[in-house]
């Protein structure tokens, strides 16, 4: 199973990624919210995570300033950057 996190501020972007990707039987949405403040908290809660989609441009801290807080508390996970940038 991969477990994925989402990280993007459009609430209908987040919705579809995380709805495609919940349709195949391997991978597992596991937490997702629209700034990296928000998305960090619920992080911390897991035990495990494969992969982060992650928008550049989010409200208060950018994309850029979240891989270091995901990279400290899961060091092996993914991170794949999506933008308009």
């Amino acid at each position: 199973m991969i477990r994925v996190g989402i990280l993007e501020d459009d609430h209908a972007i987040r919705e579809n990624y995380s709805k495609y990707l919940s349709a195949h039987p391997e991978i597992q949405c596991v937490v997702d919210d629209w700034t990296v403040t928000g998305f960090v908290e619920k992080m911390n809660k897991l035990n495990h995570l494969d992969v982060v989609l992650s928008d550049i441009g989010l409200p208060g801290k950018s994309g850029i300033e979240g891989i270091y807080m995901i990279k400290e508390r899961f060091p092996s996970c993914n991170i794949l950057m999506f933008t308009v940038y």
